[in-house]
C-alpha cells in the first residue's frame, strides 16, 4: 500500500526506471537496447548514439530510412508523434530527471548537441530543449514510445501552459508524463500511408489465443480473400473486472479496430495468434519460447511477401478512395451551392465574408485563387451527381470516411 501510494508515483509510476541500478551488476534495459542499437549500427558506446537523422540522412547510396514511433502526453491526454516536428520546440528536459532513467553516454550527448533553455538561473542550466530530429537518439524515441504504465516509469518533460488566465503562471514550466504509445494509438498504421498508395505499408497484429477460433488454424495468417479479415470477433465478458477493462478498451482501441477491418487496409495485416504464456507480459519466457515468436515474426515477414497482391491492394485502396471522394465532393457542392434552400452557400459566404475578415486575412491574388478552386470542386462533385455514381457500384465493403484530424 505504502509502494503505491508514495513510492509508485515518485517513480513516475513505473517499477523499472531502465538503466543499471546501484545494488545490481547487470544492465538495465535500457542500457542493453541503447548498446544493441548502437552495435547494429557498427557503432561502440563510445561513439555518438544513433539518431533519427543518422537514418535520414543520405549516405554511400544507402536507402534514407523514415522511422516514426508514438508516444502518450498523460498530462494532456493525447498521443504524439516522435520525433517531433522541427519548429517545435515548446518541450524540455530536466538532466538531473532524465539522467535517472538514460545511461551516462546517452546524457553526455544530449547535454552537449541540445540548447539549453533560456532565462535560467546562475550557475549550470538544469533544463535543455528536446532534441530536434536530427540529434533526437533512437534510444530516447523508443523508451518514450515503450513506457508500460506501472512496469516502466514514464519519461518526464517540462513545457509551459498558455491555457492559465495570469501571465506569471503560464511563464512557469509544468511537468508532462510521457506513458506508452499503445494508450492512445496502438496500431498506427497511417504513419506512412498516402491516399492512394505507390508502396504497401505492412503491419502485424498480435492476437489472442482462442480455443474455438484459433484450435486447428495457423497460427500466422494473412487475409486471404478480399472479403477475409472483414469481421471483429465477438469477445464474451468476465466480472466486473473484466466489463471495467472492456471500457478502456474499448475507448482506447475503437478506432485501431475499426480501421482494421477496412478493404485496403486489412489484407496488409498479418496476424500472429499468441497463447497466454506467450508475448506481452510474460517476462521469464525461456530461449525456446523467444526463439518460437521470432520464427512467427519471420513467417509473417514470408506471408507479407509471398502472398500480398501490391496492384489487388492498390485497386481496393482506390476504389475505396473514389467513392469517398466522390461523396466528399457532392457535399462540397452541395454546401457550395446553397442546399439546403434557406441556408448561406459557401459561395456567397466567401464573397461576403472573406475580403473583409481581419482573421487569417488572404492577399487579393490568393484569395481569388481559393474562390475559383472552390467553385471548381463544386462543379466536379455536381457533375459527378449527375452521373452513375461510383458508390453505387461494385465496390468493397465497409466504406471509409474522409475527414480532417489533428496532425
Amino acid at each position: 500500500l505504502r509502494a503505491a501510494r508514495t513510492e509508485l508515483p515518485a517513480s513516475d509510476f513505473g517499477l523499472c526506471p531502465g538503466i543499471r541500478q546501484p545494488h545490481s551488476s547487470f544492465e538495465g534495459f535500457t542500457d542493453s537496447l541503447a548498446r544493441l542499437i548502437n552495435e547494429a549500427a557498427g557503432r561502440k558506446i563510445t561513439d555518438d548514439p544513433l539518431t533519427f537523422g543518422d537514418l535520414s540522412a543520405q549516405h554511400d547510396g544507402r536507402p534514407v530510412i523514415r522511422l516514426a514511433m508514438v508516444t502518450t502526453s498523460l498530462m494532456e491526454q493525447r498521443p504524439y508523434t516522435l520525433p517531433f516536428p522541427e519548429t517545435d520546440r515548446r518541450f524540455v528536459f530536466e538532466r538531473n530527471e532524465w539522467a535517472r532513467i538514460f545511461p551516462d553516454w546517452i546524457m553526455k550527448f544530449l547535454i552537449r548537441e541540445c540548447d539549453p533553455l533560456e532565462e535560467q538561473g546562475e550557475g549550470d542550466p538544469n533544463y535543455y530543449y528536446f532534441p530536434d530530429p536530427k540529434r533526437l537518439p533512437l534510444i530516447v524515441g523508443a523508451r518514450m514510445s515503450l513506457s508500460f504504465p506501472f512496469l516502466i516509469s514514464a519519461v518526464p518533460l517540462w513545457r509551459r501552459d498558455f491555457t492559465l488566465v495570469d501571465i506569471s503562471e503560464q511563464q512557469k514550466l509544468r511537468r508532462c508524463l510521457f506513458s506508452d504509445g499503445g494508450l492512445s494509438s496502438n496500431f498506427p498504421i497511417h504513419f506512412f500511408d498516402r491516399l492512394l498508395p505507390n508502396n504497401p505499408t505492412f503491419a502485424i497484429s498480435l492476437d489472442d489465443y482462442d480455443e474455438k477460433r484459433s484450435h486447428g488454424r495457423p497460427r500466422v495468417w494473412l487475409p486471404s480473400s478480399a472479403g477475409s479479415g472483414i469481421l471483429l470477433p465477438v469477445q464474451p465478458i468476465d466480472g466486473l473486472v473484466g466489463f471495467t477493462m472492456r471500457l478502456v478498451m474499448s475507448a482506447k482501441d475503437w478506432q485501431d479496430n475499426l480501421q482494421s477491418t477496412l478493404p485496403g487496409y486489412r489484407e496488409r495485416i498479418a496476424h500472429v495468434v499468441l497463447k497466454p504464456e506467450e508475448g506481452g507480459l510474460n517476462l521469464t519466457m525461456d530461449e525456446a519460447a523467444i526463439r518460437q515468436l521470432v520464427q512467427y515474426g519471420q513467417q509473417a515477414g514470408v506471408k507479407l511477401r509471398d502472398e500480398f497482391d501490391l496492384d489487388a491492394h492498390r485497386w481496393r485502396r482506390f476504389l475505396v478512395a473514389m467513392a469517398r471522394m466522390e461523396e466528399t465532393l457532392d457535399d462540397v457542392a452541395q454546401a457550395h451551392q446553397n442546399l439546403p434552400v434557406g441556408s448561406e452557400g459557401f459561395e456567397d459566404f466567401l464573397k461576403r465574408y472573406a475580403a473583409a475578415t481581419t482573421s487569417y486575412k488572404q492577399d487579393a491574388s490568393r484569395l481569388a485563387e481559393m474562390r475559383k478552386r472552390a467553385a471548381e470542386l463544386a462543379a466536379i462533385g455536381a457533375d459527378w451527381r449527375a452521373k452513375p455514381t461510383i458508390r453505387e457500384g461494385n465496390g468493397p465493403k465497409p466504406g471509409a470516411n474522409l475527414r480532417s484530424t489533428a496532425g
